[in-house]
């Protein structure tokens, strides 16, 4: 027997939404920088994406940044925000106003021991929280980041 449709009553099957996300990526943001990466992978994938370079603009404005920062991502109107440790720059209270109402995803590629203060808040505030180092999970889940798993980083063979 093949089954052509899905049986109405089986509404735990869904059709995921196929559309092009809109991916804001805030962090550093120069072309060698990890995050670049992340916003060169999501494009690949058909995503729309704008990189946001909180490190670069706060070391040249100073604080005059980041309402500037925040309004660039806010006009974008992401439907997702991946988050590095550079997006800390921008401060809790601007943080939690961008995350809210969006998925949100902060990936730590640094082995900090002690963690950062502004690590474990930001950990604290998203979605999900990613490390590069497998030891680390237990760490920051200790410390009350209450979903943080392991993702190694990656390289791309064309440009890497």
């Amino acid at each position: 027997m093949v089954i052509t449709r899905i049986p109405a009553q089986d509404s735990r099957l869904r059709i995921p939404d196929s559309r092009p996300l809109r991916i804001a990526v805030v962090g550093a943001g120069r072309s060698h920088k990890n995050e670049a990466a992340i916003a060169r992978a999501a494009r690949s994938l058909g995503h729309q994406v704008r990189l946001i370079n909180a490190l670069t603009w706060t070391q040249r404005l100073g604080r005059f940044s980041l309402p500037l920062l925040s309004r660039g991502v806010e006009a974008f109107k992401p439907d997702v925000l991946i988050l590095t440790r550079h997006a800390t720059l921008l401060g809790e209270h601007r943080l939690q106003k961008l995350i809210r109402g969006r998925y949100s995803a902060f990936w730590y590629f640094d082995l900090r021991i002690p963690p950062i203060q502004s690590v474990l808040t930001l950990g604290r505030m998203v979605d999900a929280m990613f490390t590069t180092y497998l030891p680390q999970v237990e760490t920051y889940r200790g410390l009350g980041v209450p979903n943080v798993m392991h993702l190694p980083q990656g390289v791309d063979p064309k440009i890497d």
